[in-house]
């Protein structure tokens, strides 16, 4: 890259401050008064409340779309479970309904609790 040579004149304190901080950063004069320059003259976007709130509802969306694929996933889980548990579970003799429904009782009421107690503690969101 061809670089057009320029004469500068600055006052003394900012002179001295000049050669201070292009001794501290061990780099040229010319570097350091290029990098000002174009920090100058390109200085970085600021972004109003519009680009703001659109970066924020495009989190959002993508936070939404993995929740929503999560879901889907969990439901299909659960879908296959249910199926399978269908499918394999053979019948009950008439016999053993009644015991089999009070069991049935007993093993739900230890998973709501369980559940319950999951959704106090916030444990499942971490």
């Amino acid at each position: 890259m061809v670089k057009k040579r320029y004469s500068l004149y600055l006052t003394a304190p900012l002179a001295r401050k000049f050669d201070l901080v292009a001794q501290q950063r061990h780099g040229s004069k010319s570097a350091l008064f290029e990098e000002a320059m174009r920090t100058t003259l390109e200085p970085e976007p600021v972004f109003g409340p519009e680009e703001s709130l659109a970066r924020s509802l495009d989190d959002l969306k993508k936070t939404i779309g993995a929740m929503a694929r999560d879901l889907a996933i969990v439901a299909e889980t659960l879908a296959l479970y249910v199926r399978y548990f269908l499918t394999m579970t053979p019948p009950l003799p008439q016999s053993e309904h009644q015991a089999a429904q009070l069991l049935g009782k007993q093993r739900f009421q230890v998973f709501v609790a369980q559940v319950a107690e999951l959704s106090s503690e916030d444990s499942w969101t971490n």
